[in-house]
């Protein structure tokens, strides 16, 4: 159980959301050297599953780390280490304070507490959980317009190929608990919790996405369309599923070691 501070939270969601609609791409993309760097449109990446392979983690720990592994490819980070050199400490230092106001244990925790009861998932599960009750196909353009960026997302979802309409997530909590996982990584490194804090953080994530998907795929799309409703851009989903397809296609992938 966390301890939260309602104020502390509001700002971090409020700085997020305009993180989002007024830098677009300005953070987590690209190395982690570069993360405060805007994406460009134009950009072509070759996403990249990166390994450390210093058997640092045993394979419990390893699964844990899985749930974050979208943010570490879409980071430059590795998929199997919780290493980090002291100019990568530096930017997890700056990213968590000015995109989450974590700046210290207290704060860490409220936003593991926020992340997993709430997060971006919380505004658009009810829309996403009727679209997939109704089914897709029996929702007119009308009721979809009502329905905000949960129907646009999910209509470009199927539009584009990235599911079907059977596939199509009922939640976005795959987001919020891939972001639990980095966030509770950086702050162990940044030493705002210990290690144990952070495996227990992780613990917990874990035991939702189990309860949630049945399938590392589940969870992946689960992931992209979290991010697209999260910015309300289709591009932003794209980005994601590409992201995800590296992960269910690079032999190096956790998701494809772990099973």
């Amino acid at each position: 159980t966390y301890a939260t501070d309602p104020d502390a939270i509001r700002k971090a969601m409020e700085q997020n959301m305009a993180y989002a609609r007024e830098m677009s791409e300005a953070a987590m993309n690209g190395s982690l050297a570069d993360i405060l760097s805007a994406y460009s449109d134009d950009a072509e990446e070759e996403w990249e599953v990166l390994r450390a392979d210093d058997g640092s983690l045993n394979e419990d720990e390893l699964h844990l780390m899985a749930f974050g592994a979208p943010l570490y490819v879409y980071n430059g980070e590795f998929s199997d280490s919780i290493a980090a050199d002291e100019d990568d400490i530096d930017t997890m230092r700056s990213t968590l304070e000015s995109w989450w106001y974590v700046t210290d244990h207290d704060s860490a925790s409220g936003i593991f507490s926020w992340l997993l009861n709430e997060g971006h998932h919380a505004a658009h599960d009810p829309a996403l959980a009727y679209i997939a009750e109704k089914g897709f196909d029996s929702i007119s353009a009308d009721e979809g317009e009502g329905l905000g960026d949960a129907y646009r997302i999910a209509s470009h979802m199927i539009s584009s190929g990235i599911c079907d309409s059977a596939s199509l997530p009922a939640t976005a909590i795959g987001w919020d608990l891939a972001r639990a996982t980095e966030c509770a990584k950086w702050a162990y490194c940044c030493g705002y919790i210990q290690e144990d804090e952070m495996w227990n953080v992780m613990g917990l994530i874990r035991d939702i996405a189990k309860r949630t998907f049945s399938s590392w795929s589940e969870y992946g799309l689960s992931y992209v369309i979290g991010r697209g409703v999260w910015h309300g851009d289709e591009d932003d989903a794209d980005v994601a599923y590409e992201v995800y397809s590296a992960l269910m296609g690079d032999e190096n992938s956790p998701w494809l070691r772990i099973g």
